[in-house]
């Protein structure tokens, strides 16, 4: 609840006005570990914040929305991968990954993520919302 309250932060002493410090800070917290760690639901939440700040007119804010949604592609991509070649010292000891910034991640057996759930979130609303917002005008920086 943190977290969403955090992306979704305004300025006290402004108003009308965004807390970009307060906003950045959130989306610097969201990464594949925290999706792991996730309920599905949780996530879909998150996830509908940054494809909504992906059609904002603020470059931090879209530069921010578009690392959170590959941070979850990232995660989908390393329990699609790891599911298909399971071995016992993966099981075991979790499963690591490198993710963009040379960062290794390890993404616990017990994580709640499982095949039918990124399927799910990724049908019935990653592509969907994604295909949405793509459709409206993107802001550009001159």
């Amino acid at each position: 609840a943190k977290l969403v309250h955090d992306l979704n932060a305004m300025s006290v002493s402004e108003i009308d006005e965004f807390d970009y410090e307060t906003r950045i800070g959130a989306y610097e917290k969201i990464n594949m570990k925290l999706f792991s760690e996730m309920k599905e639901s949780h996530a879909v939440v998150i996830l509908s914040h940054c494809v909504y700040d992906m059609s904002s007119e603020e470059l931090l804010l879209r530069q921010s929305a578009s690392k959170s949604l590959l941070a979850f592609v990232q995660l989908s991509s390393v329990v699609l991968d790891n599911s298909c070649k399971k071995s016992a010292d993966q099981q075991s000891s979790g499963r690591n990954h490198e993710n963009n910034s040379g960062v290794i991640v390890t993404i616990e057996p017990d994580c709640c993520w499982t095949i039918a759930a990124i399927h799910r979130t990724i049908h019935k609303f990653f592509l969907l919302h994604m295909r949405e917002a793509m459709g409206q005008a993107i802001f550009i920086q001159k």
